[in-house]
């Protein structure tokens, strides 16, 4: 009785401080504008321009795979939301995997884009899923700036149409960023490193985390501004603006922008950059470089130009080079930077790769960032286990995490010797519920018992609560008509039959058959080392009945 008013107290104390966190953090709160698991067939949230060219199966939207003669051609997925008039920037996350459809020897290394248009403006390609290991699945995470109340915003996925081979789509989450610092909330003329300047009481406030700017100068370079103002790059609203003379290839202009806290999913515009093409006066080079809670130097995450033929980005140094003139009340210089690793400091340099090193300038958009949480313990909220045909289908929930790595699934027979049976990969930190699931596809017969070991990043350990589970055999079909196991196969395939004789068809995604089997007794083992990697369905007939399950050849 003890015990169970402890763990209520503690119950309770856990759901007050996160009451309280949520209550703290309520300004920086995240609109889900869009959620899409796939599980239902006739969703709507996305569309195919052309119908048939992606069809949802097997819990994901896959596109469809050539057959024949048929020509390679290009397909979009038109995602359907109301994008337009967001006074925020979005981020848009799913997995995506290259599946073998059965045949084909080359590799699958068609581009895959999230495109974006912003009006009558030139389409944004984004490039992602850019590993081309087949039957992999990429976790992909995009941020695309629209803070600016743009209208008419239309997203969609594009790639190539090819044979034996097919892309899909999983999980797709999107959602708003409102910007958390404004140039617009300051008045016209404000000069940032002086009224932010480091040590200052009232420095800028980020999410309610201050945020000071310092400048450095280079040899021989002067800053003749460095201003907010609506004139030097005329925008819907207020911008931060540096205007220098005398910079070259090496020497600058630095700004630090340094942080009260750690914060997360960083993101800012920087516009116009460009290049004089007349003559010689500027080129425009920008590097930009954050610091993370080690003190070590991170680079952009991920970085999106506006137009990649005036402003061009390099990943490995992360440094982005004007390369075309733009008019500065354009928007075609601008590029947005997110740092997805949490940092507590940003640095950009800004050089003149320009022989005459001549007067130039670029300017400072709208920030965002997101307060990490502290140190809480992982706060499991149940963890349970069910038999559902002929599988033990574990499910647990947790409340909050921090520095959670993984979840390692153990099962015994005796509830005394456990072995470890699988893995599920943790959120890392996190403030709300998020749910997990195992399924073991080979219970032993009678009672599993089943417990979790929650393993940090820094190796610590807890153990769960045990759950058990009773197996009985053939009773566990329920209906079904057969089960697959294991669902992730290198050399073989499991099907246990609820019938005595059965036709077993195995099929790619895009429906062709690839091996067909008479099956006169309980069980059949189906060889799949020779199959390419990807998505497979077993069809299972039999008594005038069917059913199709799901197998993953890796």
């Amino acid at each position: 009785m003890h015990e169970r008013h402890n763990a209520l107290v503690m119950k309770q104390l856990y759901t007050l401080i996160l009451t309280l966190i949520l209550f703290t953090l309520s300004a920086q709160a995240q609109e889900v504008l869009l959620k899409e698991d796939f599980t239902n067939a006739s969703q709507t949230n996305l569309t195919p321009a052309v119908s048939g060219n992606w069809t949802v199966t097997g819990g994901a939207i896959y596109t469809r795979s050539l057959s024949g003669n048929e020509a390679q051609v290009t397909t979009k997925l038109n995602v359907n939301g109301n994008f337009s008039k967001l006074d925020a920037d979005i981020r848009i996350k799913w997995a995506g995997t290259r599946s073998a459809n059965g045949g084909g020897s080359q590799s699958f290394n068609s581009p895959i884009y999230l495109c974006y248009q912003i009006g009558s403006n030139p389409v944004q390609k984004v490039p992602v899923d850019a590993a081309i290991t087949v039957g992999t699945a990429v976790q992909n995470r995009v941020v695309i700036p629209l803070s600016n109340n743009y209208d008419n915003v239309k997203i969609y996925f594009e790639t190539t149409l090819n044979k034996n081979y097919s892309y899909s789509i999983d999980d797709l989450e999107i959602v708003a960023l409102p910007n958390m610092f404004k140039w617009s909330s300051r008045p016209d003329g404000e000069q940032p490193f002086v009224v932010a300047a480091p040590g200052t009481t009232s420095p800028y406030l980020l999410n309610d985390v201050p945020m000071y700017w310092s400048m450095t100068k280079g040899a021989g370079v002067t800053v003749e501004a460095a201003t907010v103002n609506n004139t030097q790059f005329p925008r819907s609203g207020n911008s931060f603006s540096i205007v220098q003379t005398g910079a070259s290839a090496t020497e600058g202009t630095n700004v630090k922008i340094k942080f009260g806290e750690l914060l997360t999913d960083v993101s800012f515009m920087l516009l116009d950059i460009d290049k004089t093409t007349a003559t010689s006066q500027f080129t425009d080079k920008l590097v930009v470089t954050g610091i993370n809670s080690a003190g070590n130097v991170v680079l952009a995450s991920q970085s999106f130009v506006k137009n990649a033929a005036y402003a061009q980005f390099d990943a490995k140094s992360s440094t982005f080079t004007g390369v075309a003139d733009v008019d500065n009340s354009l928007e075609l210089g601008n590029v947005t930077v997110v740092f997805t690793e949490a940092v507590k400091e940003i640095n950009i340099s800004y050089y003149n790769l320009g022989a005459d090193r001549g007067r130039q300038g670029i300017g400072f958009g709208n920030f965002n960032g997101y307060r990490t949480i502290g140190a809480l313990p992982v706060e499991l909220m149940f963890f349970r286990g069910a038999m559902q045909s002929g599988n033990a289908k574990l499910s647990w929930a947790t409340a909050q995490e921090v520095n959670n790595d993984k979840f390692v699934v153990e099962r015994s027979q005796d509830g005394k010797n456990y072995s470890a049976i699988g893995e599920v990969k943790g959120n890392g930190n996190s403030i709300t519920r998020i749910n997990y699931s195992f399924t073991d596809t080979n219970p032993a017969e009678g009672i599993n018992y089943y417990r979790l070991r929650q393993i940090d990043f820094d190796g610590a350990e807890e153990m769960s609560n045990i759950v058990a589970v009773q197996y009985k055999g053939q009773q566990v079909f329920q209906g079904n008509l057969a089960k697959v196991y294991p669902t992730l196969a290198t050399d073989e395939v499991n099907v246990k039959l609820a019938l005595d004789a059965a036709q077993i068809t195995v099929l790619d995604v895009s429906g062709r058959q690839v091996a067909q089997y008479s099956s006169t007794g309980r069980e059949l083992t189906i060889p799949v080392s020779q199959l390419q990697r990807g998505v497979y369905l077993v069809k299972v007939s039999g008594n005038s009945q069917q059913q199709t399950l799901r197998f993953v050849k890796q």
